[in-house]
């Protein structure tokens, strides 16, 4: 992930972060109001369902208030105490069947002492279901008063609702009278109200009596789930104890349906929805317009800069604002405009200095000396006047890397904080390339400043080409030249830690005396056997490279073959065993400032020279030659006497 995120566009870093958070706070945000709104309708239900049960337990404690209050209006009737006394069954048939209709009891029995039923009167829907009669009549017995739930024995009757009452006659109890209501499924929904919930009664778990149809399926298990579904159709459940004259469980489970708080639920999380995909397009909208903003400065600055390194100085960023990237943007339009200064006087310099070489080059043999002598001392100036531009683009590129790392910098906090950017982002940074412009800008800036310093040194190099040797043509024996050169170069030529010695070959012919001007000759030695050294140095160094675990069986060789060439001509061969010169850039060798060695390691200049002390000013010959084992074989020839020269070439 972080590999990936390291790759992304500067865009993606910056926007995958801030949409990060801002989504996250918004999700949990719309959420979070979500949730709570769902518990507090699930909470204002349950609370709805609980008062409904709480109700059905109030109104079934009035109506055992009311069978209370109308037993006792029938047992104190005078003549149904003489007639329970007596056992009169007639005369209790002729008091109780008017009292039974005034009253809407469903039951009115009679019992006397001995527990014997005297009357027993019911309504239909009692019909002629045996009742629980000895729990009853036992309790009746003790004298003890009943109110409670009386569950028929025969299933097909509704459970009844229940009061006893002992009938007494001059302080004694001579009876009990049983009154009660049956539960029906209108006497269920009576109790209920105009709610839109529904009641179901239980005995042992099965169901008794309900408002609803209820399938047979459905299971009553207590307890029973916080959601209960009856033909397809969700309630959420609430169960409460009844009383009961036996030990068998009676409960009343009173259901809310869920049908309409799960449509609100659907709706609600629909409108959360809505607001969070809403609030994610504002955010992501709001975070594209920052990122761009941010990037597309960096993107500015970064073109800018490539079209510097391409030699556009004329290139210059808009400077908007007062935070980093402008303070940036102000530095690099103030470092170009001083290189673009420093280019022009530059430019100017180099172009007085090449018609001064021209002119050089094209002195008369007689007036040479004097005019080296004033090129000296006007590259000197030259070099100086060149030297201040170079130290102003020195002063001027330390801050611009500093600008630069600041801007890397930048770019890194904002890819630490904002670790995931959104792909559109992650777009722009692949197609800006921002790890290789982060990686590339501070290198483009250390080779300017590289290319300053090497100004310098092609600077120095042009004096030390004008300051010709001075002294007067003589007769001299080449083989001293050749071998006062190997004594200079000694010190490369012997065995270092890191390769083996380089021999030397010598094959000198009979040469006659040479008039020439030796110490320029004895620099065309140095040079060729210079360059012989460094190129076989760099073959070894690369042999080792290649053979670091075995020794290698390179032996580095430079052959020094001297002979005469007619009557008036010598030749001087310099041979070496090196890795040799390319056949497209051998037309290049003597060309001035052209060198195939490293940066910082030669100035092209050497060859150059060479070629106008020998050919220029001695009337000779320099060339080289390929070689069929590589290496490289540079052959010299120059004419004994300066006359011989102007003879050869007629």
């Amino acid at each position: 992930m972080i590999n990936r995120y390291s790759k992304l566009p500067l865009a993606g870093k910056i926007l995958i972060p801030i949409l990060s958070t801002f989504l996250g706070m918004w999700t949990v945000g719309t959420v979070s109001v979500g949730y709570i709104e769902t518990q507090k309708q699930a909470y204002e239900l349950q609370r709805e369902t609980q008062n409904a049960a709480f109700q059905i337990s109030k109104e079934i404690a009035a109506a055992q208030r009311l069978l209370g209050f109308k037993a006792k209006s029938i047992t104190d009737v005078a003549p149904l105490t003489e007639a329970v006394a007596a056992q009169d069954q007639q005369a209790l048939l002729r008091l109780l069947l008017p009292l039974k209709a005034s009253l809407e009891l469903d039951l009115l029995k009679v019992i006397d002492q001995n527990g014997a039923v005297l009357s027993d009167l019911r309504s239909s829907v009692v019909g002629s279901a045996r009742l629980q009669d000895a729990e009853i009549m036992e309790l009746a017995q003790k004298g003890l008063m009943v109110t409670s739930i009386v569950v028929p024995a025969d299933s097909m009757a509704a459970p009844l609702l229940i009061k006893s009452l002992s009938v007494t006659s001059k302080q004694d109890d001579v009876g009990t009278i049983i009154v009660g209501y049956a539960l029906t499924p209108a006497m269920l929904e009576q109790m209920l109200g105009a709610g839109r919930q529904q009641l179901v009664l239980l005995q042992n778990s099965t169901v008794i009596a309900a408002t609803l149809p209820v399938s047979s399926s459905v299971s009553w298990t207590q307890p029973l789930p916080p959601a209960v579904r009856i033909d397809k159709a969700a309630y959420l459940s609430h169960t409460i104890e009844l009383p009961q004259v036996a030990d068998e469980r009676l409960q009343a489970v009173v259901l809310t349906p869920l049908a309409a708080f799960q449509a609100s639920q659907r709706q609600l999380w629909l409108l959360v929805g809505g607001f969070g995909l809403l609030g994610g397009l504002l955010i992501s909208a709001a975070g594209l317009w920052v990122t761009r903003l941010i990037t597309r400065r960096i993107t500015e600055l970064t073109k800018a800069t490539q079209k510097l390194a391409d030699g556009d100085l004329a290139v210059r960023i808009p400077a908007e604002g007062c935070d980093e990237v402008a303070t940036l943007a102000t530095g690099f339009n103030h470092m170009t405009e001083q290189l673009k200064h420093r280019d022009r006087k530059i430019k100017l310099q180099l172009e007085k200095l090449e018609q001064l070489v021209k002119e050089l080059q094209q002195m008369p043999e007689q007036v040479h000396t004097e005019k080296m002598a004033g090129l000296g001392q006007m590259v000197a100036g030259i070099a100086h006047e060149i030297n201040n531009p170079v130290c102003f683009i020195y002063s001027n590129v330390p801050p611009a890397k500093e600008y630069v790392q600041d801007l890397v910098n930048l770019i890194a906090l904002y890819q630490q904080h904002f670790p995931e950017p959104p792909a559109t982002i992650q777009e722009t940074e692949s197609l800006i390339d921002l790890d290789f412009v982060t990686e590339d800008l501070p290198k483009l800036l250390d080779s300017m400043q590289s290319g300053a310093q090497r100004i310098r040194e092609i600077v120095l190099s042009l004096r030390n080409f004008s300051r010709k040797d001075e002294a007067v043509m003589k007769s001299v024996n080449l083989h001293e030249g050749l071998d006062s050169t190997l004594v200079i170069l000694g010190h490369r030529l012997k065995a270092q830690p890191s390769r083996p010695a380089i021999e030397v070959v010598k094959a000198y012919g009979a040469l006659p005396r040479v008039d020439c001007f030796a110490g320029e000759i004895n620099q065309v030695f140095m040079n060729l056997l210079s360059n012989a050294i460094d190129a076989l140095e760099a073959k070894m160094a690369d042999h080792a490279a290649r053979n670091a675990e075995h020794s290698s069986s390179f032996s580095p060789k430079i052959w020094l073959q001297t002979a005469p060439h007619g009557n008036d001509w010598v030749t001087i061969t310099i041979v070496d065993n090196g890795p040799g010169i390319p056949e497209e850039i051998r037309s290049k060798l003597f060309d001035p400032f052209f060198t195939t060695k490293e940066v910082g390691k030669g100035t092209g200049l050497g060859l150059s020279i060479s070629y106008q002390i020998i050919v220029e000013k001695h009337g000779g010959k320099i060339w080289c030659e390929p070689q069929p084992n590589q290496g490289v074989k540079f052959v010299i020839q120059v004419p004994t006497a300066l006359s011989a020269a102007r003879s050869h070439a007629k």
